[in-house]
């Protein structure tokens, strides 16, 4: 398609045609992969709008309702949080996620649904390296879900459901790794290349 792309002169341009494609013009059929991403993504937010409503930052950056956003979190990893309004919110957001990962498959991907999927998670790899693994360590063991870890070398979990791993051994070491690979975004796990 990219080659039968005509300009208005009736000329073949296929970098053109690309640029439509990716940019989207008003003068062609195409919808372009930006506008459409724009589009898609104001509409979330609209779905969104109370829980960001709620939970947006103020003028300094601060980010309101941090008490209750830390409820909304819960709910999608099974802890409920008894409030009501929280897991009103958190079911619009595992809502409009679902909404997504069903568009980004009807355009090709392969997204299954995950039953226990909670939220993504996002790190700041600077405040967690300045932080220092023993003090992040010792702030997230509890807190993770051992059961549902496995270890890569036994294809087992880390510890029963609900219980806790003793501290050291492999449950530290993969902690190091994923410490690693937080603080040097990835980079940590990624092979030399030279062409």
């Amino acid at each position: 398609q990219l080659f039968a792309h005509k300009t208005l002169t009736g000329k073949s341009n296929p970098a053109d045609a690309l640029r439509i494609f990716i940019e989207g013009d008003e003068n062609s059929a195409i919808t372009g992969i930006v506008p459409l991403s724009k589009s898609l993504k104001g509409f979330y937010h609209a779905e969104l709008d109370n829980v960001l409503k709620s939970f947006g930052r103020d003028l300094f950056g601060s980010v309101r309702n941090k008490a209750q956003l830390a409820r909304v979190v819960d709910e999608p990893f099974g802890r409920e949080s008894g409030d009501n309004v929280a897991k009103e919110l958190s079911d619009a957001v595992r809502k409009v996620l679902n909404m997504a990962r069903k568009d980004h498959n009807a355009a090709g991907g392969n997204i299954g649904f995950l039953e226990n999927y909670g939220l993504a998670m996002n790190h700041n790899g600077r405040a967690i390296l300045d932080t220092g693994f023993e003090n992040w360590r010792d702030e997230i063991w509890k807190r993770l879900d051992w059961g549902r870890i496995i270890d890569h070398d036994t294809d087992l979990p880390f510890a029963a459901q609900g219980a806790l791993p003793p501290t050291g051994g492999r449950a530290e070491e993969f902690l190091r790794d994923v410490f690693k690979s937080i603080t040097t975004e990835g980079w940590s796990k990624r092979e030399a290349n030279f062409h």
